[in-house]
């Protein structure tokens, strides 16, 4: 296996670890959302977060086919 795969491996293993504690973040910020009153305050906030993990997670899926 060459150096330059096993380091792409590596970086698609640390976005995805990333990825799923962005997941978890968001889940979190949505269930926040969900009980305050209105509840459209942290909205736009969400919305940033999920076009930040989209951005994440096209990013791996180019990695993997990099390695693919």
């Amino acid at each position: 296996m060459s150096t330059q795969r096993i380091a792409v491996e590596t970086m698609v293993l640390a976005g995805l670890q990333n990825l799923f504690a962005d997941e978890s973040a968001l889940e979190s910020m949505f269930d926040k959302m969900l009980d305050s009153p209105g509840g459209s305050g942290g909205s736009q906030a969400l919305m940033q977060r999920l076009i930040d993990l989209e951005r994440s997670a096209n990013r791996i899926d180019r990695l993997l086919d990099a390695i693919g």
